[in-house]
């Protein structure tokens, strides 16, 4: 997929998954893609996902200086070999409900790094990976961190991914639901 984007093997590659709405702020994932660009002349980013602001976030790419630099993927599925591609995952929503997106990047060992909405940084389960909203200058140094050190870059992945298995597998959240409902339904002790 790489050799398909046309990205060499060491090119460090940022990415967002979301719909192309304001809520998901691409707005702020390129003011920081902007900022990186001028550190890591090599690094690529990526927008998967589609919607109704394509158009117009294309055209910011462009006036921000930057459009040589960001891959929009468009509507993608299955995702997960898309999320793979990525060295970190930002997260940029100005709301957001489950942050789906998050837990898959999680899933597959991708170091996220969040602004701090909703559930996010529960999820997370590490301050170092969340900003406060708005704050492009911390974002863009905590995402740069984790591309200028592979080894922690991994072991962070690693981390995540275990943290995965350990709350958000159906096992693990079948079994917290039950002891919330105090393993009884309708009445009757559940089997």
């Amino acid at each position: 997929m790489r050799r398909d984007l046309q990205l060499e093997p060491d090119q460090p590659l940022v990415g967002i998954v979301g719909r192309l709405t304001a809520v998901k702020n691409h707005e702020l994932f390129f003011q920081v893609a902007e900022r990186l660009a001028r550190e890591w002349p090599k690094a690529r980013f990526l927008v998967i996902g589609s919607g109704s602001l394509e158009g117009a976030l294309k055209e910011r790419v462009r006036e921000l200086g930057i459009g040589e630099r960001v891959i929009f993927t468009g509507w993608v599925s299955p995702v997960m070999p898309w999320i793979r591609l990525l060295d970190v995952m930002v997260m940029t929503s100005h709301s957001e409900g489950f942050g789906l997106a998050v837990i898959e990047a999680m899933a597959c060992g991708v170091p996220v790094v969040s602004v701090r909405v909703a559930e996010i940084p529960t999820i997370l389960g590490d301050e170092s990976l969340v900003v406060d909203s708005g704050d492009r200058e911390e974002l863009a140094e905590r995402i740069g961190g984790l591309l200028a050190d592979v080894g922690r870059r991994r072991e962070v992945g690693e981390r995540l991914k275990r943290r995965v298995e350990e709350n958000y597998r159906f096992e693990a959240v079948l079994s917290g639901h039950l002891a919330v409902y105090g393993r009884r339904g309708c009445g009757e002790e559940a089997e």
